[in-house]
């Protein structure tokens, strides 16, 4: 791991989504030499905005959840405020493939949100008081990472109306995942988002937030290279990363390689090497 205001450190950041240009941004400020390397033409990732109709329109991504920490300190300090972003009304619009379902937050109108048994109000409103009093940490790291989240829901006693009529259509939007095999502490960590805050969109999409991220990286003395591809990581004779070969030969030394890119990918780059590597992987969450 990189040591926190360690300066004059080189680091190769191999992705633009998000991830990496968060990550590349706290790099700068710590003072340390950074290049984002994207595979693609354009930063952002899943995070991008076009213009149609003279409208913004995201090509991925949902919403940014105002009561995650780590973003809102991020989106301050790349400059956005608090006007930048438009939030959502409370609640949700479910299709059951015939009809439009709205879900209201109050126990009345949950109880009328028609994949719901009284039960499941009451153990929906039981997990939303869990999670609101549990510190973000905890869900991440406690015993359900262990679980999926189907299987915790079904273990939590809610019906399968509830887990096929609002929890996969909902969180297999949010985490790109229809099967809701993704750890029950992830589900748990969201579901802490969706009652602690609000989600929100910003005025001109998310690649707004690509944008500026962008911007500050480069205001910070950093490189990012578009259209660089990486064919690999480099290792050194002691195990250590030395920096990446890009696909078309050239070689970019560093001290610390940052892989923040999408499981497959990243996969594909750090399997190969000995876990001694010193190389730092991350990801961040779709919603």
């Amino acid at each position: 791991m990189i040591e926190h205001g360690r300066h004059g450190v080189n680091c190769v950041v191999i992705g633009a989504g998000l991830a990496g240009l968060a990550a590349a941004h706290r790099l700068t400020r710590d003072g340390a030499r950074v290049t984002v390397v994207e595979a693609s033409a354009q930063v952002g990732g899943r995070a991008r905005t076009v213009d149609v109709a003279g409208r913004p329109a995201d090509r991925g991504f949902q919403s940014v959840f105002t009561a995650y920490e780590d973003t809102s300190t991020f989106l301050g300090e790349i400059g956005f405020r608090q006007r930048d972003l438009v939030p959502f009304d409370r609640g949700a619009v479910v299709h059951d493939g015939v009809d439009w379902h709205r879900l209201g937050l109050s126990a009345r109108l949950l109880r009328r949100f028609p994949s719901f048994t009284t039960a499941d109000v009451i153990r929906l409103g039981r997990l939303a008081a869990e999670v609101r009093g549990t510190s973000c940490a905890h869900l991440l790291d406690g015993d359900e990472q262990d679980q999926t989240t189907a299987d915790y829901l079904r273990r939590r006693g809610f019906s399968g109306g509830a887990i096929e009529g609002f929890f996969r259509p909902l969180f297999g939007v949010i985490t790109l995942d229809p099967g809701l095999e993704s750890d029950a502490g992830y589900f748990r960590f969201l579901m802490r988002m969706l009652v602690r805050g609000r989600a929100a969109i910003p005025v001109e999409g998310h690649g707004m937030i690509a944008e500026w991220a962008a911007a500050s990286v480069v205001q910070g003395g950093g490189c990012i290279r578009a259209a660089a591809p990486v064919a690999e990581i480099v290792v050194g004779d002691g195990g250590r990363a030395t920096g990446v070969r890009l696909d078309d030969g050239e070689v970019l030394g560093a001290d610390v390689v940052v892989v923040a890119a999408h499981a497959p990918a990243a996969r594909r780059l750090v399997a190969p090497h000995d876990s001694r590597a010193a190389t730092t992987t991350t990801s961040i969450p779709p919603g």
